[in-house]
């Protein structure tokens, strides 16, 4: 069961099990609700007990997720009884920081969900059709195949049109992530937004 401050509107949560040094998590649970008061959510954070990274910690956010291996354990080291409480407010902050870029994220797999299955049926359509060209052209039926020619075009001014608008919202998503440069794991945040190669991989039922 993840230990958590209680939910209240408008609130971030910080879900974990990870106590920290002396249990500081606990205190920046507390802190990370005070910093979300308007922003709504749950930020979920656990080990990933792999051999091979014995210091990594996975976040997630939704649909995106992230495995961090720098920066995360050295803060959470940190021990509350020698901390001021702007010390504990300064590391939540590094919390709170990979909460809203996930955000983010987050938001713009949302929003390109519908852009992305236009994309793929318009590519689907294309390969559809150029076979059936192939076909016609190989028969000798020269009118029916300049009318898939027609058709092709259609499709590819959609898919093309579609996967521009996701760059675009991809390049968009890093700029922002630029903003959170300087958070401890600032460069992750940044790698971690997927390009649109890889947002099938968000839609998959």
């Amino acid at each position: 069961m993840d230990l958590s401050v209680n939910n209240v509107s408008f609130q971030g949560n910080l879900l974990t099990r990870v106590k920290g040094n002396n249990d500081i998590l606990d205190l920046v649970k507390k802190e990370f609700a005070k910093q979300t008061k308007s922003v709504q959510g749950n930020l979920r954070m656990s080990r990933t007990f792999r051999h091979y990274e014995p210091e990594s910690f996975d976040f997630n956010y939704r649909r995106v997720d992230l495995t961090v291996t720098s920066g995360i354990k050295e803060l959470i080291s940190k021990d509350p009884r020698f901390l001021t409480k702007d010390g504990i407010a300064a590391i939540t902050s590094e919390f709170v920081g990979i909460f809203k870029a996930m955000k983010i994220q987050n938001e713009y797999i949302k929003k390109m969900a519908k852009t992305h299955k236009k994309y793929a049926n318009a590519r689907s359509e294309i390969k559809r059709i150029a076979y059936e060209q192939f076909k016609a052209e190989r028969m000798g039926m020269q009118s029916l195949a300049q009318r898939y020619s027609q058709t092709l075009d259609k499709y590819r001014s959609i898919a093309d049109s579609a996967w521009a608008k996701m760059v675009d919202a991809y390049d968009k998503t890093i700029v922002k992530m630029d903003d959170f440069r300087k958070n401890v794991i600032g460069n992750e945040l940044k790698a971690n937004v997927p390009h649109p190669k890889e947002l099938y991989l968000y839609y998959k039922e």
